[in-house]
């Protein structure tokens, strides 16, 4: 080596992270499990390729461990995979939401987590479900009937009490129920009153059960 020349020591480049890759194949399904969910490895796999993250970009929007989000590529811990904590990656890796849950099925992912996170009543995922009162909205207007998700939502009521509180309305008002000065506000509005009459009532907003709409003295 000539004299006076510097040996520099060449240090190794930090390996590249690799963009996520799923078990394969997979793992027999376990029961229990819907298909949205069984998918989410390779839909998360798919999506780390499409939008360039990466395994510690998922531990950190899903508040995990590296090894948690190990697990799930290998089809490990789906089952108490909740639906809060997929929203919650959605948002952390400005993914569309439901990039995750393609044509997911409501009923099987803990959506009543979910809308407790957002905010949302258990009441409206209740009503949600609710075929048989479901049936009964067909009666209305669509005014009307974004009122009565609004009282179900605010005053925590069933679908069947907030649609008897609208039909009491509805008989009240005769033909401008159905005229186009009834917006939803003005449902709302008619029907909060009724609904905030059985809550002071009771002392309390009105639960579960059946509700005894007060009637007003006939002129």
């Amino acid at each position: 080596m000539p004299s006076g020349s510097i040996c520099a020591k060449v240090l190794p480049m930090p390996a590249k992270p690799t963009h996520l890759k799923p078990l394969t194949p997979a793992p027999k399904r376990p029961a229990g499990i819907p298909d949205p969910v069984w998918a989410f490895p390779t839909t998360l796999a798919l999506l780390s390729q499409e939008h360039d993250f990466y395994q510690k970009d998922v531990a950190k929007a899903a508040n995990v461990d590296q090894s948690t989000v190990s697990r799930w590529l290998n089809y490990q811990g789906l089952v108490e995979l909740a639906a809060t904590k997929i929203l919650r990656i959605e948002r952390g890796l400005n993914l569309p939401t439901g990039a995750l849950l393609p044509q997911a099925d409501p009923q099987t992912l803990s959506v009543r987590d979910a809308a407790i996170a957002l905010g949302i009543a258990p009441s409206v995922v209740l009503a949600l479900g609710d075929l048989k009162a479901g049936e009964r909205m067909k009666a209305f207007t669509p005014e009307a009937s974004r009122a009565i998700m609004g009282i179900v939502h605010v005053y925590q009521l069933t679908l069947d009490q907030a649609a008897t509180i609208a039909q009491r309305v509805s008989e009240d008002l005769g033909a401008l129920a159905r005229s186009k000065a009834m917006d939803a506000p003005t449902w709302y509005d008619r029907m909060r009153r009724i609904a905030e009459s059985a809550a002071s009532e009771s002392g309390q907003h009105p639960r579960v059960g059946k509700i005894d709409v007060p009637r007003r003295a006939s002129k």
